[in-house]
Formats: C-alpha cells, structure tokens, sequence
C-alpha cells in the first residue's frame, strides 16, 4: 500500500475493510506507516474506527492533531506507532472518541484532550499506560461505563472530567498527577474499583479534595471521601468505595472494640497513603435517608487486635461523618459506626446510714436508652425507656455495687458505681513505722493504713499535740525530728457520721549523742617498715549496739568488729585510715572519722598522696613534709590536670588549701613538683607526683 504524508484541515473519512473472519465487517481507518498532521483549527471525522499503525507496517505512524479529531469507533494505536496531541503550543487539540481507547503504543498528549463520549460501555484498554492531558468522560443517559482494563494517568497539570458517567478503574489505578484541588471535577459521575484499585491524587497544599467514589455494584452509590492535608508538603493519597459488606472483604463487622456496638452493613471506604506523611481531616459522606444516621467513624487496626476501632473525636455532621488530624493510614479500611456513649455516677459516693444520694445516668450522644438494673434488685429503680439525663434519689442501708445494662439503637453497654454506706465502728488506723529510729535532724516519712471510713476518709496528723494544717494525706513527713517527738493520726469517716479513731502514739528516737573518733594526730608518719597502731573510741547512748569497719588503701590488721587495728603505709607515699561506726537498725546515720598515714624514707622530703581541704581543721592543707629543716625550698607547684598552675611557694610553712583565684576546686587528681636544696651538701631535690583532692 502506497505510503502518503500530508497535513488535513477538514475532512470525513469512510472506509471498509474486511477483518479477519471475512464474515464480519466493520469500518477502519488505517495509518500503514505515514506522517498525518491534523492542522490547528482542521476538523477531522472518521465515520468508523482509527488505527494508527500496522501490524507489519515498514515504518512507524505518527498521527499528530492540532485540531479536533472525531472518531464514531475505536482509537487504535498500535505498538511502535504515535499519536499525539502535536506540540506544547497546540492548546486545542481533541480527540472524541465514540469507542474504546485502545493505546499500545506511544501516545503524547501535550495540551490535548480526550472525550470519550458514547452511551455505551468504553474501554480504556492497550498494552500500553496512558498518560493524558485532560480526559472528559461523557454520556447521553446518566452513568455509562468507562472501563479500564489498564493503569492511566492525568499529567501534573491536566484535569480529569467526570461527568455523568462511571469510570470504572475494576482492579487498576487512575492517576491524577496534578496537586491543583480542581484537577478531579465530577458532576453526577464517580470513580469506582474493585479489589486493589483506586483513584489516586497528588497533593501539596493544605486545600480540601474531593474524591468522587461510588459504585454501580448492586444498589446505586456515590460516597465522596474529602482529604485536607496538614501541610503543604508532598502527599499522594488513593481513594476506593467498596460498595460491600466489608466483613465479605475479611473486615468482620462482628470483630469490634466494646465501645463500638454496629457497623454501616452497606459499604466502606479503602484510603491509601502512597506517598508523604501529614496528618489528613478526613470526611466521608453519608445519606442518612438511605443507611440511616451514624455517630462515629471506625477504623480496621491489624495490631494489637484485628477489630474495628473507634476513631477517636470522630463526629458526624448532616452529610459527613469527619475526623480531623487522622495519622493511621497504614490500615486502610474505614467505614461507619454507631456507639453508646453514657455513664453513671453518684454523689455522694459515701453515705452515713439512712442517708440520701443521687444516682445520675448520663449520654454524650444518645438521648433515648433502656435501663435493665442487674443489681441491686429493686423494683423501685426507673427502668426501661427513659430520656438522659436522668437523676433519682436511693438510700441503701448498707455499702451497694449498683449495676445497670443500657441499650439504644441495638448497642449495649453496662454501667457500674459504688455508694459505700459507712459505720463508725468499722473505722482502723495504723501508722507506721513504729517505734521510730533516725539520725538527729533526719526527715522521716509516715504511713497510715486505714480502713472503713469511706474511699478517701479524713485523716489529721498531730505533732506533739499540734494539728499540721494541710497534712491530710495517707503520708506525713516530719523534717527535722528531734528526740522525743511524738506522732499521732486521727481517722474521720468520709460522711463525718460523728466517728472518729486515733492511732497509736509515736515517739521519735534520734541518734544524735553516738560519737566516734581515731585517738592520736590527724597525720602520722613513722620510719619506713614501722607499723601504726590505731584506736577508735566510741560514744554510744546505753544500749545502742553498733557496728565498726575499718578501710584503706594500705594493708590493714583488722577491718571488720576491732576498735583498734595496724597499718603499715607504703613508702614515700601517704594513705588515709577510715573507721566508720554504724548503729545497728538505722544504717542510715553511720559516723565517720579519718587519719592519714605515711612512711619516710628518711632523710628526705614527700608530699601526701591526698588531702581533705571541707573545712573541718584536719587535713584542709597540703603542704610538704620531711625533713624540711634540712633543706631550702626553691619552690613547691600545683597544676591541674590540663596544665594549669593553680599554687606556687617557697615556703615550707605555707600549704595549698584547695582553692584558685578563691574558687573551691573540684574532687580531682592533681599535679605537684618540688624541688629543694641541701643547706648543707647543696644537693638539688626533684620531685613530682599526683595528689587527690577529697571533700
């Protein structure tokens, strides 16, 4: 067949080809391989099918359209074969197209559009996705079918039109690139899916969209989803209807939280974040006329439990069941609910006998319920249809668990108070600890345990007979306790039915007289290999029982139980001894008390290996020691572990005292160096070593 190229500005085609089974016949237009160009403003109407391409064609067709396009048949295009919408500049460019879109090859849309337009089903079909500009779906009779048996997509700035028709997506996706929240207009038309398909939407601004799904499967529906982003970030949200019973899609409408009693049976909403991470206000529609009214909207969670859940704030308005700030799109599943909200509560919660309370049955949501009391049993408890709020009076003569079942609009829960009827002679008290044991000027912290005055009965606390204003609680702390303080708590029923307990009285023992103390300097250096005897003397109040424990970092004779022990220090080196005494039962007050030892290696100069500058008179000063009289000081340095000089002298009867510039230093391990001379040899002396500072 002869190959043509040409530009068409106006022009109706007919032509008849028979098609393999020469009994059937139809009308095709077939590109065998040609460049057509439909020029800007041409009219173009092939009274048949269009195909663009052959399938052992030489060369590839191109058909390009500036104009508008009409085809009463199929738009075919073939594999390896282009259509397009021409050029960038082209804005004009339509194709109408009565039968199926059928793309197997390239097609290019530019600024173009595509109407498929015909009352009868339409197939957007091929091998190949395609792409479109702006796609109108039309009809003559209300929902005519535009079927898809591929993926399509709407380019970041082209519109989808649905007009009065369904697109039908079946188990495919429709694409909608463009964020503008006008992309998708719809009027009586609507989006429908099945199994994992959807409609699919970019997003990037904080504007409502509307998704208008629906389904043509049994009874008739249309149930637009409104999303609005909470930011203008990137999202990309897909949106299907399930015009089923979602337990038949394995969502069990019987598998819920207690707090939601029934589950719209007619359809529910699959809602997909493929893309981004905002939180959305979610709205779907409802008609109330033809499945009634819901309260909330429900969620299908996998984890912890398969159920539906309720969403927490949901809210139904005359049209939309919405709830703002939804973040849990990783379960898809939506649908609508109803629950019971309502409560019970009494006041007071504790009575004296023979007196009145209040019961009060109350209902965010729900105005009219039926009361079925489970107990107590009393006939003379309203029940059956009542209108909420609710309030009577009781006056049970002894503690009562009231229990009620309250059901509206086929949901039921129960209800549950307490009103506890008080006895004074049931009231108990107990305070511990007791007897008590604290260091002097030590803080100790009460406990009372009480019993039959009500769920938060009043308790007093006396110190030494004097009421503490404010402590009124199950715990007291007396700061400060002094030997012979006396603790007592009273107990008053709730009700203040005229009764009333006291504890035991609690008398407060202190520590304060035990002392402990090493006999002897608070330095003492021997000859080196010489051992040092130590003693501690304690002062204990008769019958106080202690413990002593001795420590150091040189080798003790004795360290558990011995009031004296030898140490034997390490040579040119000095260690602390320390003797803690602990009375026994109140490990918390131990009393402390240190000596520092050291051995010479005489004749010579050392420096302490630590020292203890807190202010107490013992040990606040580092100095050198030795023979000092037998040398000349050229000069004794401090630095601090960086590098710094903290203290410098030349005199031996000067020490450091822990501090630099007046600032206290910390707990640390320091530097020293000295160097000396022999008065009498002229010897030089250099030292250097570490020094821990210890408060």
């Amino acid at each position: 067949m002869k190959r043509y190229k040409g530009f068409i500005q106006s022009i109706f085609i007919l032509m008849c080809f028979f098609l393999g089974d020469h009994s059937v016949m139809a009308q095709i237009w077939v590109n065998n391989g040609a460049q057509v160009t439909v020029t800007d403003n041409a009219l173009v109407g092939i009274l048949g099918s269009m195909q663009n391409g052959t399938v052992a064609g030489p060369i590839n067709g191109n058909f390009d359209n500036a104009g508008y396009v009409w085809i009463d048949g199929d738009c075919i295009n073939l594999t390896d074969h282009t259509i397009s919408g021409m050029d960038a500049l082209s804005n004009n460019a339509v194709f109408v197209v009565k039968g199926n879109w059928d793309n197997s090859g390239s097609f290019n849309a530019f600024q173009s559009t595509v109407e498929l337009d015909t009352s009868i089903t339409q197939l957007i079909t091929g091998n190949s996705i395609t792409t479109f500009h702006h796609l109108i779906l039309k009809g003559s009779v209300l929902y005519n079918v535009k079927r898809q048996t591929i993926d399509a997509f709407i380019d970041p700035t082209g519109t989808l039109q649905i007009l009065d028709a369904e697109l039908a997506t079946d188990d495919h996706l429709m694409e909608v690139l463009n964020p503008d929240n006008g992309a998708v207009v719809a009027n009586n038309g609507f989006v429908s899916s099945l199994g994992n398909g959807y409609i699919s939407w970019a997003m990037n601004s904080t504007d409502l969209y509307q998704f208008p799904v629906g389904s043509s499967l049994g009874t008739l529906r249309k149930r637009v989803v409104q999303l609005t982003p909470g930011s203008s970030n990137a999202n990309r949200m897909g949106v299907r209807m399930a015009n089923v019973d979602a337990t038949t899609e394995n969502y069990n409408r019987d598998e819920k939280e207690d707090e939601v009693c029934e589950i719209n049976p007619f359809f529910y909403h699959r809602i997909y974040r493929l893309n981004g991470n905002d939180n959305m206000d979610v709205g779907i529609q409802y008609v109330s006329a033809e499945e009634g009214n819901w309260d909330i909207m429900v969620n299908w969670e996998n984890n912890p439990a398969r159920e539906w859940s309720y969403m927490e704030n949901s809210f139904a308005g005359p049209t939309f069941v919405s709830v703002a700030d939804w973040t849990a799109f990783s379960d898809t599943a939506f649908a609508f609910g109803r629950r019971l909200e309502a409560d019970m509560t009494v006041n007071p919660n504790s009575i004296c006998p023979n007196d009145t309370a209040q019961i009060t049955i109350n209902s965010g949501i729900n105005s009219s319920i039926i009361l079925s009391w489970l107990q107590p049993v009393n006939p003379s408890l309203p029940s059956g249809p009542v209108s909420l709020p609710l309030t009577f009076d009781v006056s049970p003569s002894q503690t009562t668990i009231y229990t009620v079942e309250v059901t509206s609009n086929g949901c039921t829960i129960i209800l549950e108070d307490t009103i506890v009827v008080e006895s004074p002679s049931d009231l108990s008290i107990n305070v511990t600890p007791n007897p008590v044991l604290i260091c002097d000027g030590e803080s100790v912290t009460f406990f009372a345990d009480t019993s039959g005055g009500g769920p938060t009965g009043m308790i007093a606390w006396y110190v030494n007979g004097v009421l503490q204003i404010g402590e009124q609680a199950n715990t007291f702390v007396l700061d400060n306790g002094s030997q012979g303080d006396i603790v007592r708590a009273t107990y008053t029923t709730q009700a203040g039915c005229s009764g009333e307990v006291s504890s035991d009285l609690i008398t407060v023992n202190t520590i304060g007289d035990l002392t402990a103390e090493i006999t002897g300097a608070d330095v003492i250096c021997v000859p080196e290999g010489q051992n040092i005897p130590l003693f501690v003397t304690v002062n204990a109040p008769t019958g106080t029982a202690y413990d002593i424990e001795w420590s150091s970092d040189a080798e003790l004779s004795c360290v558990l139980g011995c009031t004296g022990t030898f140490v034997q220090p390490f040579v040119d080196d000095s260690a602390y001894v320390f003797v803690t005494v602990t009375p026994i039962g109140n490990e918390s007050c131990p009393i402390k008390d240190s000596v520092l030892v050291c051995a010479l290696d005489l004749p010579g100069l050392f420096v302490p290996s630590a020292f203890t500058p807190d202010g107490d008179n013992d040990n606040d000063l580092l100095a050198i020691l030795g023979d000092i009289e037998e040398f000349d000081l050229d000069v004794f340095r401090i630095y601090n572990r960086w590098g710094e000089l903290l203290f410098e002298t030349n005199d031996f009867s000067v020490g450091w005292n822990g501090t630099y510039k007046g600032v206290d230093q910390e707990l640390d391990v320091y530097v020293y160096y000295l160097k000396a001379t022999h008065t009498e040899t002229g010897e030089k002396t250099d030292k250097e070593g570490h020094i821990t500072l210890i408060r």
